[in-house]
């Protein structure tokens, strides 16, 4: 199966592994057009290396953008919270780059760049200070100047009223090193941390640096985010729950030109081979993501000149979040069984296609550069299972002849596919599984809650590896609904975080992944690539290693 695809496991991990990726036709003169923000300061480089196409078709001359039309973009489920602080959804962060915008934003390689910051200094290690954009406005026409910046800080800070506060508060982990927030003048911002902190500005490419209206939340807290306001492109319009989100324009946008279309509408669809039919229908213009097995449809499509398409190494990993605070997972014997009795190998093959990587370096992927290591293997006979040592573990837990769990995964068709092949390996010793397949929105509401056993979930992944693993194994961490604690992970993490050589960082990261393959809070499995695919129309679509669709440069060309 690895041969089907195109895309082959062995020429994917050969092109990730050096982190580039297998980019669809006609996406050259995407990538070249750039992000356009403009460049009034140079952008920061980002951890891992540049990111480039390998498969392109000789780049087109540049057109003059045509202004309207609407881009119909199909998700893979419906959004679950509109609230930048409180969100944990990474859907929802797909809206938000066209409703919020962003402080700081990342290039198609991956760098960090201006956006409502237009530039900023580092006079010491724990202090920043940043520069906005003159004449950025929500779109209530009020000023995102710095009054507006250090408000939207005080709130994931929780210095405001409590009514005013993110519920839940999903940004705490991410800003709890920030010491002090200040206006300086109108258009300067002055960050102090508590101690240094490497991932500062990363993180502020992400929902840390997306920002609400402060007028117009003060005015109805309660009722703000059912027609909430940010700075992004486009304003909100109506959210039709379980059929589409709509958004319009905004003529206030600080890019000048920008945006181009009239509106842009959201649907959501949960079933691969139906967003990719319903592309192909000319039913929507863009979709998140297609399936892995359907690469030859696309590539077909693509060679007709109906669609485009581009796979890209991305930052994130997908596994299994087991609950460490219930039985059967509360036994670290019986969550080490589970991951030594799976096949990895077999499981991207079978269901991804080759076109995912088994994950073998934790929270750590191949598009994180010099952080990542190739040659680690979380057991002797990885990515394979060790049925054997399975057995064992079971035998030393008390549990010789297995035990049973529920399994909580998706509604989409690979979801199912997956749970039932984990399923199939995990009987050949003794591990039942019973699966249920939620909607997302529940799914999530149950992992928050600490409703569940085991659960199907990943991460969209971020340029940083704190971002890529802190707000989950961290004690404290946002994301932390395994329940896991362990001091001396604890402690690496807060090194890390300060540490400044990357070298010495990448050493800490690799103590804490060992120390997590041990404890086995997390079943680790594989590291998606990010595949999309779009109308030939669609013009001006960069495509970034988190896998988001930035709306601003995208126009129709008819």
């Amino acid at each position: 199966m690895g041969d089907q695809g195109g895309v082959t496991r062995r020429s994917f991990i050969r092109i990730v592994g050096g982190v580039v990726i297998a980019a669809g036709i006609g996406v050259a003169a995407i990538y070249l057009s750039g992000i356009g923000r403009g460049t009034p300061a140079q952008p920061t480089k980002a951890i891992s290396p540049t990111i480039t196409p390998t498969e392109t078709q000789p780049a087109q001359p540049p057109r003059t953008p045509i202004k309207g039309g609407t881009l119909r973009i199909e998700l893979i489920s419906e959004i679950v919270r509109l609230d930048p602080h409180a969100s944990t959804a990474a859907v929802d962060r797909q809206v938000f780059q066209s409703l919020y915008d962003h402080f700081l934003d990342l290039d198609e390689n991956g760098n960090i760049i201006p956006a409502i910051c237009s530039s900023w200094s580092q006079p010491d290690s724990k202090t920043y200070v940043f520069k906005l954009r003159d004449g950025v406005r929500f779109h209530d026409g009020t000023k995102l100047d710095a009054d507006a910046v250090v408000w939207n800080f005080n709130r994931m800070l929780g210095k405001l009223d409590k009514k005013l506060l993110p519920s839940p508060n999903a940004r705490a982990s991410e800003v709890a090193y920030i010491d002090s927030v200040k206006a300086e003048d109108p258009l300067t911002v002055r960050v102090t941390l508590k101690t240094p902190f490497a991932p500062f500005l990363s993180i502020l490419t992400d929902r840390v640096g997306m920002f609400i209206s402060p007028t117009s939340f003060e005015k109805d807290p309660e009722g703000f985010f059912s027609k909430p306001i940010g700075a992004g492109p486009f304003r909100f319009v109506e959210w039709r729950k379980g059929d589409r989100l709509v958004l319009e324009r905004f003529d206030g946008y600080y890019l000048s030109g920008k945006p181009y279309l009239d509106r842009v509408i959201y649907t959501f669809q949960a079933d691969a081979t139906q967003r990719l039919n319903d592309l192909r229908s000319d039913t929507v213009d863009i979709i998140q993501t297609f399936a892995p097995k359907d690469i030859e449809i696309v590539k077909r499509e693509a060679s007709g000149g109906g669609i485009k398409y581009s796979v890209k190494a991305t930052w994130a990993w997908q596994g299994y979040e087991l609950n460490t605070k219930k039985p059967p997972f509360d036994n670290k014997l019986l969550r080490k069984a589970f991951m030594y009795a799976i096949d990895i190998e077999e499981i991207v093959n079978t269901v991804y296609y080759g076109i995912d990587i088994p994950a073998n370096y934790g929270f750590i992927t191949p598009a994180h550069g010099a952080f990542y290591d190739a040659n680690y293997r979380p057991h002797k006979k990885w990515p394979k299972a060790d049925l054997d040592a399975a057995k064992q573990m079971l035998r030393d837990a008390g549990y010789p002849d297995g035990f049973e769990f529920e399994l909580q995964t998706g509604v989409d068709p690979i979801a199912k596919l997956e749970a039932e092949l984990i399923q199939s390996q995990l009987a050949k010793v003794g591990i039942r599984v019973k699966i249920t397949q939620l909607d997302f929105t529940r799914q999530l509401t149950n992992l928050e809650q600490g409703n569940y056993q085991a659960s199907a979930i990943g991460w969209s992944g971020r340029p940083d590896p704190d971002q890529n693993s802190y707000l989950f194994w961290y004690t404290k961490g946002s994301f932390n609904f395994m329940g896991y604690s362990n001091p001396q992970v604890d402690e690496l993490f807060d090194k890390a975080r300060s540490e400044s050589d990357q070298a010495k960082r990448a050493n800490m990261y690799r103590q804490i992944i060992e120390i997590l393959y041990d404890d086995a809070p997390y079943i680790f499995v594989r590291y998606p690539a990010d595949l999309k695919a779009w109308r030939s129309r669609v013009t001006g679509f960069i495509h970034v290693p988190d896998g988001m669709i930035r709306t601003a440069p995208i126009w129709i060309s008819q």
